[in-house]
């Protein structure tokens, strides 16, 4: 995979808390997005 924005975005979350688990699980959505979607793109 070459250049990718999409993946620097996905890594670029907040830190995971316990008190907020939405944002892990919206991060991990992110990224597989942004691997699907890089992959398909080259």
């Amino acid at each position: 995979m070459g250049k990718c924005p999409f993946q620097f975005a996905a890594q670029k979350q907040p830190p995971q808390t316990r008190l907020e688990p939405y944002y892990s699980f919206k991060a991990y959505i992110l990224s597989v997005y942004a691997i699907y979607f890089c992959m398909w793109r080259h």
